[in-house]
């Protein structure tokens, strides 16, 4: 037999290193250094694409 798993991640504010914070495209919302790293994330709504949907509603917490 031959087992295998798929894993799939969506990293999105991750601090991980994942995405790095000198990306060639553009700037990302947050830092790997960040302590708040998902807030900073957040606090950039206004920016995303259009794809991320824009929804007018009140941030978490």
């Amino acid at each position: 037999w031959i087992w295998f798993f798929l894993i799939m991640n969506l990293a999105v504010g991750g601090t991980n290193s994942y995405f790095q914070d000198n990306l060639l495209n553009s700037k990302k919302p947050w830092t790997n250094s960040s302590p708040q790293a998902a807030l900073d994330f957040w606090n950039s709504h206004s920016d995303w694409p259009p794809l991320l949907g824009r929804r007018k509603c009140c941030p978490p917490g």
